[in-house]
């Protein structure tokens, strides 16, 4: 059997892939954030990341998952922005088995996230890297969300940052720059802006 570029080879993959045709609505939905590294994507490495599902216009904080990955030798300047050491993620699991495991928690979901391209982009990446196939999923950006309400205003560096957007909505900022409190906090964001 032949596989084009775009199709799933690994199993957690083809299984989301197929969970999510033809999804249409906004919900169910899994709010994600990762922490990673550097913003190029092509070198970023994964540190955390969290899965928060979102159904009916609730959040299910039960159903939270979070895991830290294996990283070697973690750029110390990077730390003091997420403040994730060493240990940790020595504790974490390896990048595949985390994977495979986020792949099963937003299965049959859209991806929210606040400036969800990134975090896709180097799902992407990490999972081409290791064979599995195109990563796609259907997803809905907290971040476009807010600037399409604000009607496209040109605003200054900072304005559409999560703590900003969660500032003017009145809405708690718990654990900044942790993947489990930011997913928190773009879910909240998220049904505020809908009108939730």
């Amino acid at each position: 059997m032949s596989w084009w570029p775009w199709q799933p080879k690994h199993p957690a993959l083809r299984a989301y892939q197929q969970s999510v045709r033809g999804l249409k609505t906004p919900e169910p939905a899994a709010v994600i954030d990762l922490e990673f590294d550097t913003l190029d994507h092509r070198k970023a490495r994964i540190l955390s990341m969290a899965v928060l599902p979102v159904a009916d216009g609730w959040i299910d904080l039960g159903g939270l998952w979070h895991c830290y990955l294996q990283q070697p030798d973690t750029d110390t300047q990077s730390v003091a922005v997420h403040g994730i050491l060493q240990k940790q993620l020595s504790g974490g699991l390896p990048e595949a088995e985390a994977l495979e495991t986020f792949l099963q928690k937003i299965s049959g979901k859209r991806l929210v996230g606040h400036g969800i391209d990134m975090d896709v982009r180097l799902l992407r990446h990490r999972m081409q890297q290791l064979g599995w196939g195109y990563f796609r999923p259907p997803t809905a950006d907290t971040l476009r969300l807010a600037r399409r309400l604000d009607g496209q205003h040109e605003q200054a560096a900072g304005y559409y940052t999560l703590a900003s957007c969660c500032a003017r909505a009145q809405l708690p900022l718990l654990d900044e720059h942790t993947a489990p409190g930011d997913a928190y906090a773009t879910a909240l964001l998220w049904l505020k802006l809908r009108g939730g």
